[in-house]
């Protein structure tokens, strides 16, 4: 008898602790998706003869091969908010260190913060324009776009100023920019380009693009 109330005992505590266990279980978490982000662009172009503008300026979706004379602004716009960075890497030769270019935020655009609000539209250069020299090739240029302000490019928001035109030149931050944009930009945001703007967007923590400029 006592062996037989112990089995049943031992029964009855098995099944309390299966019902219990079943009763405080939880389904594990969804997984957590990434929002999307969204950035659109366009080019205004100037042409320029002699240090002086002929003809009217024209608006492009997607960037294209300039000529020398040419000179461009770019057009930047989000439906959501958030901080927005641009950097210029000029062409570089052999195994030479990129050297960067803060373009936005500066101090002539947007009262020099990077902070943008839903679809507000942003000039690039703020009262001037890129300018595109004699030589040859290749030039990047980097938009960052973050919900949040992004550390390592708050770090060289003191160059955004008329004393350096935004030419970063601490070799030590540019080598930490640089590691920052190839870490960050193994995947590539899709990039829908149309005839009245180019329209890219990613997941994750950034939205990193880097826009090619060639020029002869």
């Amino acid at each position: 008898v006592l062996a037989t109330a112990a089995i049943f005992a031992v029964s009855i505590w098995r099944s309390s602790r299966a019902t219990t266990n079943s009763t405080v279980a939880t389904p594990p978490p969804a997984p957590v998706t990434s929002e999307e982000q969204t950035l659109n662009y366009w080019i205004t172009v100037q042409k320029y003869r002699n240090n002086r503008p002929y003809e009217k300026p024209f608006t492009l979706g997607a960037e294209m091969v300039f000529e020398a004379d040419y000179q461009i602004r770019l057009n930047i716009r989000s439906p959501q908010p958030g901080h927005l960075y641009v950097l210029n890497e000029g062409p570089t030769e052999g195994s030479a260190s990129p050297e960067f270019v803060l373009l936005f935020p500066s101090s002539t655009a947007n009262n020099g913060s990077p902070l943008l609000a839903a679809e507000q539209v942003v000039q690039i250069p703020g009262k001037s324009w890129i300018v595109f020299d004699k030589e040859q090739g290749t030039e990047k240029l980097w938009f960052v776009f973050a919900r949040e302000a992004v550390p390592e490019l708050e770090a060289v928001r003191e160059f955004a100023s008329a004393r350096t035109a935004g030419l970063i030149t601490d070799p030590v931050r540019n080598t930490a920019i640089n590691s920052f944009l190839t870490a960050n930009s193994v995947s590539t945001p899709n990039a829908e380009k149309g005839e009245k703007q180019t329209t890219l967007k990613g997941t994750g923590r950034f939205l990193i693009y880097p826009m090619k400029l060639a020029h002869y």
